[in-house]
């Protein structure tokens, strides 16, 4: 029995898709995505923990006279916790 012969574009198709995936594979395995040379590290900015001081005169804060309360730690309960009294 006689095999029939195939087409043109059959005998083109899977030469082609494994080029193809060659390429693709070279691809992704020299420049991975996501990755870019041009981008820029982002600015960053100096903490405010090791800046010096500033010499100008400071902003004047006025904090209100207020009496400090020392409330007891209570377990979590039900009700409504009270404000201690002194």
């Amino acid at each position: 029995m006689k095999r029939p012969a195939a087409s043109t574009a059959g005998n083109w198709l899977w030469p082609i898709v494994i080029v193809l995936l060659g390429v693709l594979l070279i691809i992704w395995l020299f420049v991975p995505i996501g990755y870019s040379a041009t981008e820029a590290n982002p600015k960053q900015t100096p903490s405010s923990e090791w800046t010096t001081a500033p010499e100008e005169p400071a902003v004047p804060v006025d904090l209100p006279d207020a009496p400090i309360r020392r409330v007891p730690a209570e377990p979590a309960t039900g009700s409504p916790a009270t404000p201690a009294e002194d």
